[in-house]
């Protein structure tokens, strides 16, 4: 579980570098323009979906009980590291953020 995650961050941080002001531009006009927001809600809903699959494919691995809530909570820690790691300004190692996250999410489920 926890190479997955660590997969998926590094996935989704190489596909953000590249597409850096594409995905500050989705941002600002989600708040203004409610069919690109209920895109944007789509696809997080799906990834979270995904999630809801995965998590009883590692049922050894999880002690969660409500893995709705659970992938929610672990799709937003993804989220909220990714954009400290490609959209602000910090002098932290992204190695120390990411393996914060994978530690955040891997306690929480297990």
């Amino acid at each position: 579980m926890e190479k997955i995650i660590r997969t998926v961050l590094d996935i989704l941080i190489k596909t953000h570098l590249k597409t850096k002001e594409f995905n500050k531009e989705l941002q600002s006009i989600y708040y203004y323009k409610p069919e690109v927001a209920k895109l944007m809600d789509k696809h997080e809903e799906k990834i979270q979906s995904i999630c809801l699959i995965l998590f009883p494919q590692q049922k050894e691995l999880i002690s969660i009980t409500d893995l709705e809530v659970a992938s929610i909570i672990c799709v937003d820690s993804i989220s909220s590291t990714l954009d400290t790691i490609v959209f602000k300004k910090t002098e932290m190692d992204t190695s120390r953020l990411i393996d914060g996250c994978v530690e955040v999410i891997m306690k929480y489920l297990g």
